[in-house]
C-alpha cells in the first residue's frame, strides 16, 4: 500500500535517519510505521497495516477487495473524518433499523435476558446484559462494577431494570428467562426474581451447570486419580524441552495435550489424545533416547515413565472416558451456535444417564453416585417446567427418538413415550393413560368404543364435510 509522505526534502539525511523521520505518531490500531520504497523519493513510502494472516480469509475482507476492484483505479478511500462522520452516523442509523426487527420479535414470541460478569486486561469487574430471540442477540447495556461487591440485591436491581427498560406489551413483559450462570449471588437472586415477577424464568447456564456435572464427577476418587496421573504425566513432558522433544518425535509431532471449553473438558479430550497415542508413548518410555535424558532420571520422571507401563492407568482411562462421554456431548451440543439448546437438552440429559447407567451394566449400587450428581446439578437448574415444556412439546427429534421402546406406548398427541415422562415427571411406577373419576362419573354406563355420532340439523352442523 503506498501513501503519500509528509516529510519536506531539506539537508541530506542518512536512509536510517530519514526512514525513522517518517514513523507515523500515532495510536491508531493497524498502523505500526512507514517506510521508504525509494530513498531519492520522500514522497512515496509504504506503511504496515499489521494485519494478520488468518484476516486474508475473512469474508469481509474478501468483499471489500471485490468492491475495490469493481470501482475501478480511481477508487479513492474514506478520509478520516468522513468515517468518523457521515458512515458512522450511516452505520448507526442501519444497527438501529435492525435492532427495531428484534424488538418487534421480542413483542412478538419474547425474549430472554443474559447476565454476563467478566473482568478486562485492567482487571476491571464489568457486567455485561444482553437480551437473546429468534433473531439473534442484542447488546443492552454495560456496567463497570470494581467497586460494588456483586451481591443479589445489585444483581436484581441491574436485571429488574433491563426488564422494565424492554418494557410491557399490554400489560404483560416481553422478557421470558434470565439466563445466569451458577454462582450463589444469582441463586439468591434467583428468589427476588420470583417473588417480584413470578411469571418469568430464571434459568441457569446449561454449558456452567453441566461443567459442574463433570467437576463433581471427576472429583470422586476413582477418576480423580486417573486425572491426576495423567496430568503429572503431561506437566512433566510439557515442562522440559528435551522431553518434549522425545515425545513429539514419537508422536509424530502430535501433541498430546487438547484444549476445550472448560478446564473439565480439556481434561477429558487430554485423556482421549493420550489413549489414542497409547503405543506410541509406551514405545517411548522404554526407548534409549528416552532413558537418555537426564530428567527421566528425576522422581517426577521415574513416575512418568511408571504411568505409561500401568496396565490399571489404561484401564481406568477408559472407563473415566466412557463415563465422560456422554455429559461432553450434551455441553458440546449447548455450547455451539447452531439452534437454542432449551428444546433438546432435558432430553440429551436423560439420554445421557442411560449411556452413563449403560456402561456400568446397568447396575445401580454401581452407577448411583454418579447420576446423583447429574440429578443434583440438574435439579432447580436443568429440569424446570420451561425445560420440560419444550421437551414434550416436541421441541427437538433427538429428545424423543433416541427412547423409542417397541412395547412403550406413547402419549396421545405427543408422540412422546410414557417411560420418558414418567422418569421426567419422577413417577415410581410406569404411566398409562387413565380418564378421570369426573368422566368415569359422565360415561358411566357408555362404553367407550369408536362410534361415530350422528348430528341433527339443528344443531346448525348442516352442510359440514365429514373431514370437518
Amino acid at each position: 500500500m503506498e501513501v503519500a509522505g509528509t516529510q519536506a526534502i531539506g539537508e541530506p539525511q542518512s536512509i536510517v535517519e530519514k526512514t525513522l523521520s517518517l514513523k507515523r505518531k500515532s495510536d491508531d490500531v493497524g498502523w505500526e510505521y512507514g517506510y521508504l520504497c525509494d530513498p531519492t523519493n520522500l514522497n512515496k513510502l509504504k506503511c504496515k497495516l499489521s494485519i494478520p494472516f488468518n484476516d486474508i480469509v475473512n469474508d469481509e475482507f474478501v468483499q471489500m477487495c471485490e468492491a475495490i476492484g469493481q470501482f475501478g483505479v480511481q477508487f479513492e478511500p474514506p478520509s478520516q473524518d468522513h468515517l468518523r462522520g457521515v458512515l458512522l452516523n450511516e452505520e448507526y442509523a442501519r444497527t438501529k433499523s435492525l435492532l427495531q426487527e428484534r424488538d418487534a420479535e421480542k413483542v412478538k414470541n419474547g425474549c430472554s435476558i443474559m447476565t454476563d460478569a467478566w473482568s478486562d486486561k485492567k482487571r476491571r469487574s464489568i457486567m455485561n446484559l444482553c437480551t437473546n430471540c429468534a433473531d439473534g442477540t442484542s447488546f443492552i447495556n454495560s456496567k463497570e462494577m470494581s467497586d460494588v461487591s456483586h451481591t443479589s440485591e445489585v444483581i436484581f436491581e441491574l436485571v429488574d431494570k433491563a426488564i422494565e427498560e424492554i418494557g410491557p406489551d399490554d400489560g404483560c413483559y416481553n422478557v421470558v428467562q434470565v439466563v445466569t450462570d451458577n454462582a450463589s449471588n444469582n441463586m439468591e437472586t434467583k428468589k427476588l426474581l420470583h417473588e417480584k415477577r413470578p411469571n418469568i424464568f430464571w434459568t441457569t447456564c446449561a454449558t456452567h451447570t453441566i461443567n459442574l456435572m463433570l467437576q463433581g464427577i471427576g472429583s470422586q476418587k476413582r477418576f480423580q486419580k486417573v486425572i491426576d496421573q495423567a496430568k503429572a504425566f503431561t506437566t512433566f513432558v510439557y515442562g522440559h524441552t528435551r522431553t518434549l522433544e522425545c515425545m513429539r518425535h514419537f508422536t509424530e509431532h502430535r501433541d498430546i495435550v487438547r484444549s476445550g471449553v472448560t478446564r473439565f473438558v480439556s481434561a477429558f479430550l487430554t485423556l482421549e489424545s493420550i489413549l489414542e497415542k497409547k503405543d506410541r508413548l509406551r514405545k517411548m518410555v522404554v526407548h534409549s533416547k528416552w532413558d537418555g535424558l537426564r530428567e527421566v532420571s528425576s522422581k517426577k520422571g521415574k513416575a512418568a515413565t511408571a504411568t505409561m507401563m500401568n496396565p490399571e492407568f489404561w484401564k481406568e482411562v477408559k472407563m473415566c472416558l466412557k463415563v465422560f462421554e456422554p455429559l461432553v456431548k450434551v455441553l458440546r451440543l449447548v455450547d455451539g451456535d447452531v439452534k437454542p439448546s432449551m428444546g433438546f437438552l432435558y432430553g440429551e440429559l436423560l439420554k445421557a444417564k442411560r449411556e452413563i447407567k449403560q456402561v456400568y451394566g446397568n447396575v445401580e449400587s454401581r452407577y448411583k453416585d454418579v447420576t446423583a450428581i447429574i440429578d443434583k446439578k440438574m435439579e432447580g437448574r436443568l429440569n424446570s417446567s420451561l425445560h420440560l415444556s419444550f421437551m414434550f412439546d416436541g421441541g427437538d427429534e433427538c429428545a424423543t427418538v433416541v427412547y423409542e421402546e417397541d412395547d412403550d406406548e406413547t402419549m396421545p398427541g405427543t408422540g412422546i413415550h410414557w417411560t420418558v415422562i414418567g422418569e421426567a415427571m419422577g413417577a415410581s411406577e410406569p404411566l398409562e393413560l387413565r380418564q378421570s373419576s369426573r368422566i368415569r362419573e359422565l360415561y358411566a354406563e357408555e362404553e367407550f368404543d369408536s362410534v361415530e355420532e350422528e348430528f341433527d340439523n339443528e344443531d346448525g352442523l348442516d352442510g359440514m364435510d365429514e373431514d370437518e
